[in-house]
């Protein structure tokens, strides 16, 4: 009868190899191959259950589906590795100068794609390795470290040393002062360091002033060129240097002059003394001299004393008759300015001896008959008794009414020239007195009046009469 053949599906040969790697970014698959009974390659092996991307450690199953009736499936397991990669890591460090603020570096890290990883932090040391709680301010150098924590696909890491340097900053030296006037004492200059955002920076000052070269400070009046060099007690700062300038003005004066006798007579000796003082805030001694001027004519000059009241004088007799417009110039010193008086008018006067007899002279009332005629008689000398005959020195003759009880004064009221009996106004050698025959006047009517000779020097000389019919 029939015999049933049976022929058993055969098992096939199944290789996969599984992989190790470091991420890459990539997808990674085991990979395989099955084969039958006679070597032939067998189609119908998955290893889709292996692919994977991101690091791990994998568990994988693959399977074999025989689509030829002739063997049997089959599966079974691998173990798939992908590493972790390590990213770039850099510190970028920075050169600040010292401001205040801090001075940050900067730090990357990079996958194996060139894409950026965060976050990274930044970790700063001291120069004795000393790990800072942030950015450094002060000036020195520090270390820099960029650091990446790693992530499911990336190692931790942490960059090579970067420096970060923050050099001194320089303060801005100023010489300031003044200007300042002559006082007798000495005038510094301040000089100030002034650091980041205005602050005064501690430290020294070397200051030379020019002239005289050196640290004296000056005190005359003068410009002077001041350097300071400034030390620096701050580790944040380096020294430094200023230039800069002081002005020492000279102290203003002021003169006034006076005279020993005004009005004075020709030829009188009269003293000009004048007297310097220092207006504030100047202080100190003027030293030099005093010119003293009629008008523009130089009278002299004379040394200014050195003591309180500082005083100067000169004497003169020969000044002329008539207004003299005194004025007293101290010349100054190298600490002093110049100052010039006020004017002083000074009135020299021709010395007149009155009137002569039968004139009597104020306050006696001549008595006497209206139309008659009287000799008004006079002598001028200068005041060493010299006499004056020039009839140029009389500037005026004449006379007026006045009410009889009044003082008689002359107030500059208009004065009648008078006829004078047949003569003039003459001087007689003989006797060396000025003569002038006043007839007196007969109308309007008899009463009191006043004879005035008014001489070139400004004064005026008055007889007084009364003229009765």
């Amino acid at each position: 009868g029939p015999v049933d053949i049976v022929i058993n599906k055969a098992n096939p040969t199944c290789s996969v190899t599984p992989y190790s790697v470091t991420y890459d970014g990539n997808a990674h698959t085991a990979t395989g191959a099955c084969s039958g009974v006679n070597g032939e390659g067998l189609s119908g092996l998955d290893l889709s259950g292996t692919t994977h991307t991101n690091a791990g450690i994998y568990t994988d199953t693959w399977t074999f589906t025989d689509s030829t009736g002739n063997y049997n499936n089959a599966s079974s397991t691998v173990t798939d590795e992908i590493k972790k990669a390590d990213p770039v890591v850099v510190a970028t460090g920075k050169t600040c100068t010292y401001n205040g603020s801090p001075c940050t570096g900067s730090g990357s890290a990079t996958g194996v794609n060139g894409e950026n990883l965060t976050p990274v932090t930044l970790a700063y040391r001291d120069a004795l390795n000393n790990l800072l709680p942030s950015a450094p301010l002060n000036a020195g150098t520090y270390q820099l470290a960029a650091r990446f924590a790693g992530n499911a696909n990336y190692n931790q890491k942490q960059s090579s040393p970067a420096m970060i340097t923050i050099n001194k900053a320089t303060p801005t030296v100023s010489v300031t002062g003044g200007p300042f006037t002559y006082d007798g004492s000495s005038h510094a200059a301040t000089v100030t360091a002034t650091g980041v955002g205005g602050v005064a920076v501690p430290g020294s000052f070397s200051v030379i002033y020019m002239p005289p070269g050196n640290s004296t400070v000056p005190v005359n009046a003068g410009t002077y060129s001041v350097s300071a060099s400034f030390t620096s007690a701050d580790s944040n700062y380096n020294n430094a240097t200023g230039i800069g300038s002081i002005t020492i003005n000279k102290a203003d004066t002021s003169t006034a002059v006076l005279s020993s006798i005004n009005p004075s007579i020709v030829g009188q000796t009269v003293t000009f003394e004048a007297t310097v003082s220092v207006l504030a805030p100047g202080a100190g001694t003027p030293t030099g001299y005093v010119e003293f001027f009629d008008g523009t004519t130089s009278l002299g000059t004379a040394a200014l004393s050195t003591t309180v009241p500082f005083k100067a004088s000169i004497s003169t007799s020969v000044l002329s008759v008539g207004s003299h417009s005194v004025t007293a110039k101290y010349l100054g010193d190298g600490n002093f300015k110049y100052s010039t008086s006020s004017i002083l008018l000074q009135t020299v006067n021709y010395n007149f001896l009155g009137f002569l007899s039968p004139v009597q002279n104020p306050s006696a009332l001549n008595a006497g008959k209206a139309g008659r005629t009287y000799p008004i008689k006079w002598q001028l000398t200068n005041y060493s008794g010299g006499y004056f005959s020039d009839l140029a020195t009389v500037s005026g003759l004449g006379y007026y009414k006045v009410e009889c009880n009044n003082s008689y004064a002359y107030g500059g009221e208009t004065l009648t020239e008078s006829a004078t009996g047949g003569t003039v106004l003459r001087y007689d050698t003989t006797d060396n007195q000025f003569i002038y025959n006043w007839q007196t006047p007969k109308s309007p009517t008899p009463g009191c009046y006043v004879f005035v000779v008014r001489l070139i020097d400004g004064s005026v000389h008055q007889a007084n009469f009364s003229l009765q019919k």
